[in-house]
């Protein structure tokens, strides 16, 4: 419940609240996929105070360059995104990785190998063995290893 929340704020849909020490910034953006333009969809920016890290979880999102600047106005730096490997695929979100140049890449959606019924696990090892960001280390942590 939003009462539960400190500084509770709405700007034109998207939203900013505190959780202790956690500053949120929910804003809108596209799911990546025509089926899903459509749909409401929110990717979260995620401040922690007390260790002066920020993290963004795209939420699948399909981003283009100049979202990098809406988050910059945000937040001078981005420590961690999380992103599906299509985000590595499609040009736009691409040049948005490179203009917003976090300091941590990692893949999230990323199955066990026994639960990978749709072969994502090669088209990320195809995609990665192309080097998609030349220079950057995009990381596949194993599911919630990167949680203190």
């Amino acid at each position: 419940e939003k009462r539960h929340l400190m500084g509770y704020t709405e700007d034109g849909g998207d939203v900013r609240f505190r959780i202790g020490d956690f500053s949120v910034y929910a804003f809108h953006t596209t799911h990546s996929g025509k089926v899903y333009h459509n749909e409401p969809h929110m990717s979260l920016l995620i401040r922690n105070d007390r260790d002066a890290e920020t993290i963004l979880i795209s939420g699948d999102a399909e981003y283009y360059p100049e979202e990098a600047e809406r988050i910059r106005r945000e937040t001078d730096r981005v420590d961690m995104i999380f992103i599906m490997i299509y985000e590595l695929i499609e040009e736009g979100s691409l040049e948005f990785l490179k203009e917003l140049d976090p300091a941590r890449i990692l893949l999230y959606h990323c199955p066990k190998p026994e639960d990978d019924t749709y072969h994502l696990l090669s088209l990320i090892r195809q995609t990665l063995r192309h080097d998609p960001l030349p220079g950057r280390r995009i990381e596949m942590p194993e599911p919630q290893s990167w949680i203190r």
